[in-house]
């Protein structure tokens, strides 16, 4: 936990990836104001519309499970580079989901 808030304060977005049921969202959700769960079928419709949708003004934003959309990724990245200040993002994935979007 000490390690992922120096990170907040260093960086605009953090990724945690993992196994499931390692603790990931449980992790992210400890330190985050807001939470989109990507894996739900209405946040996961709006992502799809366009992935800056989900994104809150309300920081620290939780994403979970944000590789099902991966266009999330740019998304954060674009504000992370549009608004300098630190600690906006968690984003929390599962590598299994993740190897499938690479096939």
């Amino acid at each position: 936990m000490k390690k992922i808030s120096r990170y907040l304060k260093i960086f605009g977005a953090l990724l945690i990836e993992g196994p499931k049921w390692c603790g990931k969202t449980s992790t992210g959700e400890h330190h985050a104001r807001s939470v989109s769960y990507v894996d739900d079928k209405s946040v996961m419709e709006l992502a799809l519309t366009d992935s800056k949708y989900i994104l809150s003004n309300s920081y620290l934003q939780l994403i979970d499970e944000w590789q099902l959309v991966p266009s999330i990724w740019d998304a954060v990245r674009k504000e992370c580079d549009r608004d300098k200040n630190k600690g906006k993002f968690i984003l929390t994935g599962s590598d299994f989901w993740h190897k499938l979007l690479l096939f």
